[in-house]
């Protein structure tokens, strides 16, 4: 009975085996995204007409007014969000009672964990009160204002950020930072510009205010589809260069058991240069830059990645890509959030960045089996 019991669990995992490796769907193989090079062949339109806002604080209450009544509003406190009440002048206002910061600023804790010794149970060490703004070590359970955990630690405790108000009308919405200054523009439409040919699209492009004439760029265009399909979602981020050329773009995959693989591709060939945990693109010369050792010169464009330097414990490498090869990879099924690693693990999944998940164990395809639906 033991050997006929052993002989059917390696029969079901190599069933397993063999069903993480189909396509995720009928038609998987053929699917396609238009993701170019440079901006302009997508054909996106211009940036759309917005509301303009004009603040005010005195007594205690933030007062808003907005060029006509936007279909919804709302203020970003460092608690979370507010619903804001617009009347038909587009005028509203808001108490700053109770509030730890002004709108618009993160409160962002350090991820820093530690054992909890009652339950054994991995906890964040440190915990802030956004109402009173008091930090607490909860692995010795002391308590400290902000600005003494800044002293400290800047890593535990740290605010910023400027995305306060944020208005909608129609298919536009807009981010306002505290003075009313419009930060970005949302268009949202059901164009599908990566002309996959799947139903039920929709799209929302970014518009980022930048020096450059005319002042405004589109930074990215994400575009959702209906649930089901194999491709789920599509990001392709552009830059603010002469050109707008391709900075990164992602494919979100839909593995029909309610998890996501979201697979990051390289844009370009290139070769970037990493000092210790630092990276530069490295653009070859005839001449050395100061500080990298003279070797680099003469690593061929097409090197793979290699250390080339190490000095002082900080390794100096090149690594070199090649356009949509694969960079990383997350999975996403309800809370569990799996990162892929780095490397020869690049095909592998972690949890927190060090527990592995076995693929084979828990039904997971590898990042890596996820060739780029990429077409120019």
């Amino acid at each position: 009975m033991k050997r006929r019991f052993r002989t059917l669990s390696i029969l079901s995992a190599a069933v397993l085996l063999a069903m993480s490796a189909l396509p995720l769907s009928a038609g998987a193989e053929s699917a396609s995204v238009f993701i170019p090079s440079k901006l302009v062949r997508l054909n996106v339109p211009d940036m759309p007409e917005t509301l303009s806002l004009s603040t005010r604080t005195a007594d205690g209450v933030i007062s808003f007014s907005f060029s006509e009544q936007p279909d919804w509003a709302g203020v970003y406190w460092a608690e979370g969000y507010e619903a804001l009440d617009i009347d038909e002048d587009g005028e509203g206002e808001t108490p700053t009672e109770g509030h730890l910061t002004q709108p618009g600023i993160a409160v962002a804790n350090s991820e820093e964990t530690f054992i909890d010794p009652f339950n054994g149970e991995e906890r964040l060490r440190y915990s802030c009160d956004p109402l009173t703004g008091m930090i607490t070590d909860r692995m010795t359970g002391s308590r400290f204002t902000a600005l003494q955990a800044h002293l400290i630690d800047s890593t535990i405790h740290s605010v910023s950020g400027d995305d306060a108000f944020v208005a909608g009308k129609g298919p536009v919405s807009v981010g306002y930072g505290r003075s009313g200054r419009i930060n970005y523009v949302l268009l949202n439409t059901e164009t599908d510009y990566f002309l996959t040919g799947l139903p039920g699209a929709y799209t929302t492009i970014r518009y980022e205010r930048c020096d450059n004439d005319p002042g405004w760029y589109v930074s990215s265009i994400e575009t959702t589809y209906q649930k089901g399909d194999y491709i789920a979602a599509v990001q392709a981020d552009y830059r603010n260069d002469a050109v707008n050329s391709l900075g990164s773009y992602r494919v979100t995959y839909d593995d029909g058991r309610d998890g996501l693989y979201t697979i990051t591709y390289a844009p370009n060939s290139r070769t970037v240069l990493q000092v210790g945990t630092n990276f530069v693109t490295w653009y070859r010369t005839d001449t050395d830059r100061d500080g990298f050792p003279d070797t680099l010169n003469t690593v061929p464009s097409d090197a793979p990645t290699q250390t080339i330097s190490k000095a002082g414990g900080v390794n100096v490498a090149l690594i070199h890509h090649d356009t949509d090869e694969i960079l990383s990879g997350v999975y996403v099924k309800g809370g569990l959030t799996l990162t892929s690693g780095s490397g020869k693990k690049l095909g592998s999944w972690y949890k927190d960045r060090s527990k592995q998940y076995p693929n084979e164990k828990y039904g997971l395809r590898s990042c890596t089996s996820f060739p780029s639906p990429r077409v120019e």
